[in-house]
Protein backbone atom coordinates (compact mmCIF):
# COMPACT_ATOMS: atom_id res chain seq x y z
CA UNK A 1 0.00 0.00 0.00
CA UNK A 2 2.81 2.42 0.81
CA UNK A 3 4.49 1.85 -2.54
CA UNK A 4 1.18 2.20 -4.39
CA UNK A 5 0.64 5.56 -2.67
CA UNK A 6 4.14 6.67 -3.71
CA UNK A 7 3.34 5.87 -7.33
CA UNK A 8 -0.05 7.59 -7.19
CA UNK A 9 1.09 10.88 -5.59
CA UNK A 10 3.56 13.62 -6.43
CA UNK A 11 4.47 14.55 -2.86
CA UNK A 12 5.29 12.81 0.37
CA UNK A 13 5.17 14.50 3.77
CA UNK A 14 6.54 13.28 7.08
CA UNK A 15 4.92 14.61 10.24
CA UNK A 16 5.09 13.94 13.94
CA UNK A 17 2.10 13.76 16.25
CA UNK A 18 1.33 13.55 19.95
CA UNK A 19 -2.32 12.52 20.15
CA UNK A 20 -3.67 10.72 17.10
CA UNK A 21 -7.11 10.38 18.69
CA UNK A 22 -7.73 14.13 18.95
CA UNK A 23 -10.57 15.77 17.02
CA UNK A 24 -8.13 17.88 15.00
CA UNK A 25 -6.20 14.81 13.85
CA UNK A 26 -9.51 13.17 12.97
CA UNK A 27 -10.33 16.17 10.75
CA UNK A 28 -6.95 15.87 9.05
CA UNK A 29 -7.48 12.15 8.37
CA UNK A 30 -10.96 12.81 6.94
CA UNK A 31 -9.61 15.61 4.76
CA UNK A 32 -6.99 13.40 3.15
CA UNK A 33 -9.37 10.49 2.81
CA UNK A 34 -11.41 12.66 0.43
CA UNK A 35 -14.64 10.86 1.29
CA UNK A 36 -16.31 13.67 3.20
CA UNK A 37 -18.82 15.46 0.99
CA UNK A 38 -19.58 18.28 3.39
CA UNK A 39 -17.23 21.07 4.41
CA UNK A 40 -14.96 20.38 7.37
CA UNK A 41 -12.47 22.49 9.26
CA UNK A 42 -9.64 21.59 6.87
CA UNK A 43 -11.46 22.83 3.75
CA UNK A 44 -10.21 25.84 1.85
CA UNK A 45 -13.01 28.03 0.50
CA UNK A 46 -10.82 29.05 -2.45
CA UNK A 47 -10.00 25.45 -3.35
CA UNK A 48 -11.69 24.38 -6.56
CA UNK A 49 -11.30 20.65 -5.94
CA UNK A 50 -14.14 18.80 -4.27
CA UNK A 51 -11.90 16.49 -2.26
CA UNK A 52 -8.28 15.68 -1.60
CA UNK A 53 -7.04 12.23 -2.40
CA UNK A 54 -4.21 11.06 -0.24
CA UNK A 55 -3.15 8.58 2.38
CA UNK A 56 -1.85 8.86 5.89
CA UNK A 57 0.22 5.90 7.03
CA UNK A 58 0.68 5.31 10.73
CA UNK A 59 2.25 2.20 12.09
CA UNK A 60 5.53 0.51 12.69
CA UNK A 61 8.44 2.67 11.60
CA UNK A 62 10.47 -0.39 10.64
CA UNK A 63 7.76 -1.52 8.20
CA UNK A 64 7.62 1.94 6.64
CA UNK A 65 11.42 1.95 6.36
CA UNK A 66 11.38 -1.36 4.52
CA UNK A 67 8.65 -0.13 2.16
CA UNK A 68 10.60 3.07 1.39
CA UNK A 69 13.99 1.38 1.32
CA UNK A 70 16.67 1.52 3.98
CA UNK A 71 19.56 2.32 1.66
CA UNK A 72 20.26 3.51 -1.88
CA UNK A 73 20.48 -0.06 -3.14
CA UNK A 74 16.99 -1.09 -2.03
CA UNK A 75 15.03 2.19 -2.05
CA UNK A 76 11.72 2.09 -3.90
CA UNK A 77 12.20 5.47 -5.59
CA UNK A 78 15.01 8.02 -5.74
CA UNK A 79 16.15 9.40 -2.36
CA UNK A 80 13.47 7.66 -0.29
CA UNK A 81 16.18 6.06 1.83
CA UNK A 82 16.92 9.56 3.21
CA UNK A 83 13.36 9.82 4.51
CA UNK A 84 13.55 6.30 5.86
CA UNK A 85 16.54 7.26 8.03
CA UNK A 86 14.59 9.94 9.91
CA UNK A 87 11.55 7.79 10.73
CA UNK A 88 11.53 7.57 14.51
CA UNK A 89 9.05 8.15 17.27
CA UNK A 90 5.40 8.97 16.56
CA UNK A 91 5.48 9.90 12.89
CA UNK A 92 3.31 9.27 9.89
Amino acid sequence: MVREAIDANDRLYLFSYENMRSNHFKDVRLHFRGSSSDKNSMSDENDSSSGTDGRIFLGKNKLLQIALGRGPEDEYSDNLHKLSKILSGSVG
